[in-house]
């Protein structure tokens, strides 16, 4: 019984404390799939797309059904016989009407072909937005890995400052050197811890802002899965300035998207045009009405009619039958049925004074397509002046890094040197330390400088197209 519940509770208390390890592709994944901001992106794709859908139907012809009740009180005309009446009178008219535009300058196409340059811009924008995200996502990742690596650095370090510290003890306890000669130590060891928490609050700090940008809750327990070694496809020496700017107007969707809707704002212009030319459309429509008084033709009948005079001086009587219209009360579904009519018709409109109205509008269309130009211009201006300078720092960030790794193999050698001094004698405790604190800050300079130039080189590789992975 007590193995059983010792099981249930290994069982119970082994996923709480689990920790999951996250790849890089795997973190962009969740993160798209819960922005906040593609789900907004989604929406004005929609838009546009009911935009573009709805302008392809009005090119087709509507379809309206409509109904008018009526009680007349009275002197009036009753609606289904046209005649005088003096009764209170219902009425309905039941109509369909429907039009369709023939002619309208070629407006409609217009806009039909803007609202599909819209769509897609849209397409575009959601598209810059996931590339977005997933350069913060993979720059966060790479603040986790250097601060993982630097825990590593650290633990090292502090390892070897402990073996020192043994090492000296020993030569203490035995005599050789003097007791106060271990503080130097004991003062590189407090260092070093120092070192270690750093390092582990970098690393929390840099797993929340990637819990973060996953929409993850804050106390969730994860890992990331470090690299063996991380992909570097491109050489900051060997990219021209020009190359590297052609690349970025080639690849990143803002780019595209500008001159989309560069393009959709100089069909504001035919657009505009289009109100200066006549507008046709046809029409039908098909009604049929309703009376309470309505009466229907019930064939003939004959009435008896007389009619008396003098011929002569002798009075006379003729009495004949004369045929005549026989109507009767008409139902509700009789009058629908016999008193249906319906019309087609053209319809054309000429402007001739709206007081200047599209002259205005195509001036302000001219301006529209002016301020969409120079808003592109403006865009690759700012890609230009940003390109040069993302390239810069991954030249420089390029040589530094070169540049700490020779000054850590200097220090490590001089580190090394001085240990076997200091083993031998020739060296006293706090030169040993000096010595290994220059070592430790070139090891921890040249790992920020490793990837300060991942950093660089991953900014660089994302604006010329390439996709983010390690």
């Amino acid at each position: 019984m007590k193995s059983l519940l010792i099981a249930f509770c290994l069982l119970y208390l082994i996923p709480l404390g689990a920790q999951e390890v996250y790849t890089l592709e795997r973190c962009i994944d969740i993160a798209l799939k819960k922005s906040l901001a593609l789900q907004q992106s989604d929406v004005s794709i929609q838009n546009s797309e009911l935009n573009y859908s709805q302008a392809k139907s009005n090119r087709h012809p509507n379809l309206n059904a409509s109904n008018g009740y009526n009680i007349n009180f009275g002197r009036s005309i009753d609606p289904t016989t046209n005649t005088f009446i003096t009764e209170r009178v219902n009425s309905n008219n039941f109509q369909l009407n429907s039009n369709v535009l023939i002619y309208n300058g070629g407006r409609l196409n217009k806009l039909i072909e803007q609202s599909e340059i819209e769509y897609d811009a849209a397409a575009l924008d959601r598209q810059q937005a996931e590339a977005d995200i997933a350069l913060q996502v993979a720059t966060s990742y790479l603040n986790a890995l250097f601060a993982k690596e630097n825990i590593t650095v650290a633990n090292n370090q502090l390892k070897q400052s402990e073996e020192q510290l043994n090492f000296i003890n020993k030569l203490i306890k035995a005599g050789a050197r003097p007791a106060n000669e271990s503080l130097d130590i004991l003062a590189q060891i407090s260092i070093n811890e120092q070192s270690i928490a750093d390092a582990e609050n970098s690393l929390e700090i840099a797993l929340l802002q990637l819990k973060q940008l996953m929409t993850l809750a804050p106390n969730e327990n994860i890992d990331i899965e470090t690299p063996k070694n991380i992909n570097v496809e491109v050489d900051p020496d060997l990219l021209s300035f020009e190359e590297a700017y052609e690349l970025t107007l080639r690849t990143q969707p803002s780019i595209k998207a500008a001159e989309l809707r560069e393009k959709g704002s100089a069909y504001n212009i035919d657009i505009a045009k289009a109100g200066q030319y006549p507008t046709l459309s046809a029409g039908v429509n098909l009604g049929t009405p309703y009376s309470s008084k309505g009466v229907r033709l019930n064939g003939t009948r004959f009435e008896s009619q007389s009619i008396s005079g003098e011929a002569n001086g002798t009075p006379f009587t003729l009495d004949f039958d004369q045929e005549v219209l026989n109507f009767e009360s008409a139902t509700f579904f009789q009058q629908l049925r016999e008193n249906l009519y319906g019309g087609v018709g053209l319809f054309l409109s000429i402007p001739i004074y709206n007081q200047n109205t599209n002259k205005n509008n195509i001036q302000r269309a001219k301006l529209g397509l002016k301020s969409s130009e120079i808003a592109t211009l403006q865009l690759k201006e700012s890609i230009q002046i940003l390109i040069q300078q993302v390239l810069l720092d991954a030249r420089g960030a390029k040589r530094s890094l070169a540049a700490t790794e020779k000054t850590l193999e200097a220090r490590k050698a001089a580190y090394e040197n001085a240990k076997i001094k200091f083993e031998n004698g020739a060296l006293n405790a706090f030169d040993l330390t000096t010595s290994q604190a220059l070592y430790d800050d070139a090891s921890t300079n040249a790992l920020i400088q490793k990837y300060n130039y991942l950093f660089r080189l991953k900014i660089l590789e994302f604006y010329i197209g390439k996709s983010l992975k390690f």
